[in-house]
């Protein structure tokens, strides 16, 4: 139970940053210059991998 909940969690996190990037502002001498997308989600593609398959619901 609480192992399908954990990797429900984590595959809505992945779905989250898949459609809705993050951007941070760059600032140089006071003036924003522009926006960086964030991109750091190699430990999250490092969970995903290593989550066992969801287990099926009983028939």
């Amino acid at each position: 139970m609480s192992l399908s909940i954990y990797i429900e969690r984590v595959e809505e996190e992945a779905e989250i940053r898949a459609a809705k990037p993050q951007y941070r502002a760059t600032w140089y001498r006071g003036r924003q210059i522009s926006h960086v997308r964030r991109v750091n989600d190699a430990m999250l593609m490092r969970l995903l991998r290593r989550l066992p398959l969801k287990p099926e619901g009983k028939f």
